[in-house]
């Protein structure tokens, strides 16, 4: 058994909506609703679902730059999501992240070294000469010439300021780095090579990585183990073989189904979700899925599936797969 890194259990995040003027009663938006996982070290967990479906706000919150309503972020044992502002700022160097969009997460103000040297500084107990060096060291990692260390955000394409921000992501050694679409703004000719400059820098390393995306194609190059996503849930979790070959959930067959090189074994025949998104301040009662999915019955507008194992390392959250327990129990 790999070791667990971090082990995030049932974690919150509503946003409250002010009413427009005579509406009614406030709103609240289910962004992240009792969310459960772990990450092992090492690995890549791949993280997908539509836009809107809470990817970037449970990353948010796992960092502390969202404050959670309840559950807990557990670093070997310990809950970030307790820690004082003097024993987070410890530990932001073993939990860093790099952002979708390059040139808004990059101070124009700053040049590149020191947008690089900043975590050093903060971090570590370099120096101005060793941060100088360590700065041209991780320039070169990501492939950036030495000559544009004193150069600005604005003078680079979208493919260097992204190189900028996973440079800076790496710097003071952290142990998990949260990608959060990490190449939705750039260029398809550019795509694979920061993909690649991520998995080579992964390696070489030994790092974690959350891979967030909405593009399943990016997640299976990625990811070792992947979560769908949908209004707030975690749906189905599996190694990305099993979830690849053998979606369970309706939704993830509804995504897979949506590239055209994926083969979903489905011997009993693909049923097409239909419908429209629900407004996520507004979900279903059961099921996030009723209204849309074709197999529903009476249980699923009653309550909601848990996330249960099915087969050995796929959960999902289904009332159409009973866990391995249930099977058992007859």
């Amino acid at each position: 058994m790999s070791e667990v890194l971090y082990e995030i259990d049932n974690l919150t995040k509503y946003f409250k909506i002010r009413p427009k003027l005579f509406s009614g009663e406030k709103k609240v938006i289910h962004a992240v609703d009792k969310v459960s996982f772990s990450i092992l070290k090492g690995e890549t967990f791949g993280l997908v679902g539509e836009s809107g479906c809470g990817k970037s706000t449970l990353s948010r919150t796992i960092l502390r730059l969202e404050k959670a309503d309840s559950g807990s972020v557990l670093y070997k044992g310990t809950d970030i999501l307790s820690m004082d502002q003097k024993e987070l700022r410890s530990h932001r160097k073993k939990l860093r992240m790099v952002f979708q969009q390059p040139y808004d997460s990059l101070n124009p103000r700053e040049s590149v070294k020191d947008i690089i040297s900043a975590p050093l500084r903060l971090h570590t107990q370099m120096g101005s000469q060793e941060r100088e060096k360590e700065v041209l060291r991780l320039m070169d990692l990501v492939g950036l010439s030495a000559r544009y260390i004193n150069r600005y955000p604005h003078e680079f394409s979208g493919g260097q300021r992204q190189r900028i921000g996973i440079a800076r992501a790496i710097a003071a050694d952290p142990e998990l780095i949260i990608c959060d679409e990490p190449v939705s703004a750039l260029d398809v000719s550019i795509q694979s090579q920061v993909l690649n400059l991520l998995k080579g820098i992964q390696k070489e390393f030994g790092l974690t990585y959350m891979f967030i995306s909405h593009n399943l194609a990016v997640v299976k190059h990625m990811s070792d183990r992947i979560g769908v996503m949908y209004l707030g849930k975690l749906i189905e979790i599996a190694p990305k073989g099993s979830l690849y070959l053998r979606p369970l959930h309706p939704y993830t067959q509804l995504l897979m189904s949506a590239i055209p090189e994926v083969k979903v074994k489905n011997p009993s025949g693909y049923r097409p979700i239909t419908g429209e998104l629900p407004n996520p301040s507004d979900p279903p009662k059961g099921c996030r899925l009723c209204g849309r999915c074709p197999y529903e019955f009476e249980r699923c507008r009653e309550s909601s599936p848990e996330l249960k194992e099915v087969e050995p390392g796929h959960l999902v959250a289904c009332f159409l797969h009973p866990g391995k327990e249930e099977t058992s129990n007859g």
